[in-house]
């Protein structure tokens, strides 16, 4: 392998810093400053007001399903999980689970247990560095905003892997909110460019049949053999030192380098040493490799590996394969060489590194690569679609609740699939047909699929191959509703009433353009079930219960009831929460007044926030929830908080949950504490 030339520098139109970490301003436009972005606010929610939806006349899960789902919700005995490859949902028994996890977890060379939790002091050791970094000039005054203001302790759960022998578990660490997030997603910014100038680099399935057909264009090149390898545990088998030494090797060598390679191998090792997570109630820090799950591990474990690569091309002096490229731990082969010439190859880089091993498979008439079953004869490379034994073919239902133009493209986008990946007609017709019965056994009816596969029939093969031309969005404002029978015609208002900033004189050039629509999925299947962390072996009852920890300030306010007592009306809560419960919709009552309420919304812990609560009264600040406890015969031992609603999705949901309960309960003043909305 040739010595890499200089690297790419990462475009950026801003600061990086702000592109990636700054959210997105959410206020609205100071009063009297547009009138006719006042109007469109204002007919837009007299509209949305005035908006009398439908009943649904019928739920898309039945009565029976609807048990079940409440009944394995409320299950620990059992973990459910998606397989790691294939599709397929995989129930797996509590105990089975946490054995095989522990299995993992006992290897002593790549995990440890430390003796003391590490969060707030790794938290504080990043602040530290990127204090020091900018006052240095090594990283802009903006690279604050690498520090995570709010963070959780990751946890680890496991994919199980069921193509394999005894169905091991992939160990993958949920990093949301962990100190390295940040740090983490920037150095992944920064490498990904470097990672797609590697001469083994693989993008992709498409990149992948380009590749080949470049092959059958070589006159020249008359392979006999092809093969396979795969890295074993690729992620946690890169040694710190070997992985830093790579990464410096390709920062050293960037045409611009900016910010300084020391900076960055800085920032890299603690992304790869601060990893702690949690697993069934114990803390565990993995000492070696990167983590599955953070989101520079791809791209560190490709460097690595390109970095390996070269070493092992200047070092091989015996005949090398004339094709050898990689997708991630994932390698592919076309060689003229010998069986036996390919074999010394092949055990010479499997034993190059002591901690990087292979497994391999040489054939000389066809192999699986990705998605591929990569077929040769008379040194001509042919292709057809590759499924694992145990692919499910789940894909999306019919009768799913998703936009409809997402559902009906899907087997259009499927066959299209087919089409760039089978190389023989005829194959292809074998394989749209078998794909065709997965749809119909999804509830897709057979006219939309003949449709979409008469479709990709009049597309050749040629077409079908190249890139796909993406149009620059980039000008256009974005809407995004959370998908739901009940705001389509919501949709509608927001285009309907565009022409009033169209028109507008100050503003129009800006709104020029209509807005772009977008839709995210609600709550599915997956995240009712699917749970990065263990369930409690004992089931809990609904409510809100305290989390004992002795210095815990809300531990003695929380209230258990489960019914939630509003001036226009109750509600009754069937969920789960404790003081360390994140992400969710929480009430303050007051023990003297029965129906005061406040209702708040956070993505912090239940107890932070109260926390804060509690010293606004000690403070008697000018706020609804402070003046309350603070005025005749209260204080705040009469207040008591409880959970009412969990989120999984955004603060722009939280709030809108906030304020429809606000709303039905009652809760503004004078009857609440909440301000008017």
């Amino acid at each position: 392998m040739a010595v890499l030339g200089s690297v790419p520098r990462p475009p950026t139109s801003q600061d990086i810093f702000i592109q990636l970490f700054q959210p997105g301003s959410r206020n609205l436009p100071p009063c009297g400053k547009s009138a006719h972005v006042e109007l469109y606010i204002s007919q837009c929610q007299a509209d949305i007001k005035a908006l009398k939806p439908k009943p649904i006349k019928q739920s898309n899960l039945s009565e029976s399903e609807l048990v079940a789902l409440k009944s394995l919700q409320q299950r620990s005995d059992i973990v459910i999980k998606p397989a790691d490859k294939g599709g397929a949902v995989v129930v797996w028994d509590r105990g089975m689970y946490i054995q095989e996890a522990n299995r993992q977890l006992h290897n002593t060379t790549a995990y440890q247990s430390p003796t003391e939790p590490t969060l707030l002091s790794d938290k504080k050791l990043i602040a530290q560095t990127i204090k020091t970094a900018v006052t240095q000039n090594k990283l802009p005054p903006t690279a604050k905003h690498l520090n995570k203001s709010q963070v959780q302790q990751p946890k680890l759960y496991l994919l199980p892997k069921i193509h394999k022998p005894d169905s091991p578990g992939r160990p993958i660490v949920s990093a949301c909110s962990c100190p390295t997030e940040h740090l983490s997603q920037y150095l992944d910014h920064l490498l990904q460019p470097i990672v797609q100038t590697l001469p083994s680099y693989i993008k992709d399935t498409t990149h992948a049949l380009h590749l080949l057909g470049e092959i059958n264009n070589n006159p020249s090149f008359h392979p006999n053999l092809l093969f396979t390898m795969d890295v074993c545990s690729l992620y946690t088998s890169i040694p710190h030192s070997d992985g830093l030494q790579a990464l410096q090797f390709f920062l050293d060598n960037r045409s611009v380098r900016d910010p300084p390679t020391p900076i960055l191998l800085r920032l890299a090792e603690l992304v790869l040493t601060l990893n702690t997570f949690e697993f069934d109630g114990q803390v565990f820090h993995q000492i070696s490799g990167v983590a599955m799950g953070t989101k520079m591990g791809p791209s560190y474990a490709c460097l690595f590996m390109g970095h390996l690569e070269s070493q092992i091309r200047s070092t091989y002096t015996g005949p090398q394969p004339e094709l050898c490229k990689r997708y991630i731990d994932d390698c592919l082969g076309a060689t003229s060489l010998s069986l036996s010439d390919l074999t010394d190859y092949i055990h010479f880089v499997s034993n190059y590194h002591p901690s990087i091993k292979f497994t391999f498979d040489i054939s000389p008439s066809a192999v699986a690569f990705l998605d591929l079953n990569i077929s040769l004869s008379d040194s001509i490379l042919s292709t057809s679609v590759h499924y694992k034994d145990t692919d499910a073919h789940t894909y999306l239902t019919f009768h799913s609740s998703h936009p409809s133009s997402t559902i009906r493209s899907i087997p259009f986008s499927q066959f299209l699939r087919l089409r760039r990946i089978c190389s023989d007609t005829d194959d292809f017709e074998e394989k749209a047909a078998e794909m065709s019965d997965f749809f119909l056994q999804r509830d897709y009816p057979s006219s939309l699929l003949n449709v979409a596969l008469h479709k990709v029939r009049c597309i050749p093969r040629q077409v079908a191959l190249q890139p796909s031309s993406t149009s620059d969005r980039s000008d256009r404002p974005v809407a995004v509703l959370t998908h739901h029978p009940h705001n389509l015609p919501v949709r509608h208002i927001l285009k309907t009433n565009w022409f009033i900033l169209k028109s507008s004189p100050s503003v129009g050039e800006t709104f020029s353009l209509p807005p772009l629509l977008a839709s995210r999925r609600d709550c599915n299947l997956r995240d009712s079930l699917v749970r990065s962390s263990l369930r409690s072996p004992v089931p809990l009852q609904p409510g809100t219960h305290a989390c004992q920890n002795p210095r815990c300030h809300t531990c003695p306010h929380i209230c258990h009831s489960t019914t939630l007592t509003g001036p226009q009306k109750d509600f009754n809560i069937k969920r789960t929460f404790s003081c360390t419960s994140r992400n969710l919709i929480y009430a303050i009552s007051c023990l003297k007044c029965p129906k005061v309420l406040y209702i708040g919304e956070t993505e912090r812990t239940l107890s932070t926030r109260f926390t804060e609560h509690l010293a606004d009264i000690r403070h008697r600040r000018c706020r609804s929830v402070a003046q309350h406890f603070n005025s005749s015969n209260h204080t705040s031992l009469d207040a008591r908080v409880k959970g009412v609603w969990q989120m999984y999705s955004t603060s722009t949901d939280r709030k809108q949950v906030e304020s429809d309960f606000i709303l039905s309960l009652g809760t503004s003043t004078p009857d609440g504490l909440n301000a008017k909305m």
